[in-house]
């Protein structure tokens, strides 16, 4: 493939709920009891990745008061990606992939997060970056 803009992308982005029995798309955490942390997790498709290259994916999840409560970075090889999400293509590969952060402790009331993924290539080069949202709220079926 010879067009960059399609070359090293984030596909999609989304927070899913990691203790839901379905890991559909939740930008809405809800709790029932504090002290509580998160169970937050992101769904992402990585498009067009050129093989035999190593990325890293850095999750920042930024609180509404502006504190950082996640700052990750999550090595790709992709080499080494599990056969059963990939799509092979002209030398790019593309792949679905669940990132989990550790816990952070969720304060009482409704609060909203901001979620960013960067995309970048071990000489510093970053390719993509994408931004997602969620809300963590006291279980609205319980009051």
């Amino acid at each position: 493939m010879n067009n960059m803009n399609f070359i090293n992308k984030i596909g999609s982005f989304y927070p899913i709920n990691l203790v839901a029995n379905n890991s559909h798309n939740a930008f809405y955490i809800n709790y029932e009891t504090l002290p509580n942390t998160s169970a937050i997790g992101f769904y992402m498709v990585l498009a067009g990745l050129q093989i035999h290259k190593v990325f890293t994916v850095n999750l920042i999840i930024t609180a509404d008061d502006n504190r950082i409560v996640v700052n990750t970075k999550n090595t790709v090889v992709t080499d080494e990606l599990p056969e059963d999400n990939l799509i092979k293509e002209k030398g790019l590969t593309s792949g679905t992939f669940t990132i989990s952060p550790k816990p952070f402790d969720i304060p009482d009331g409704v609060h909203t997060y901001l979620a960013t993924a960067i995309l970048e290539d071990t000489d510093g080069n970053i390719w993509d970056n994408a931004t997602t949202w969620f809300v963590t709220r006291p279980d609205p079926s319980k009051n």
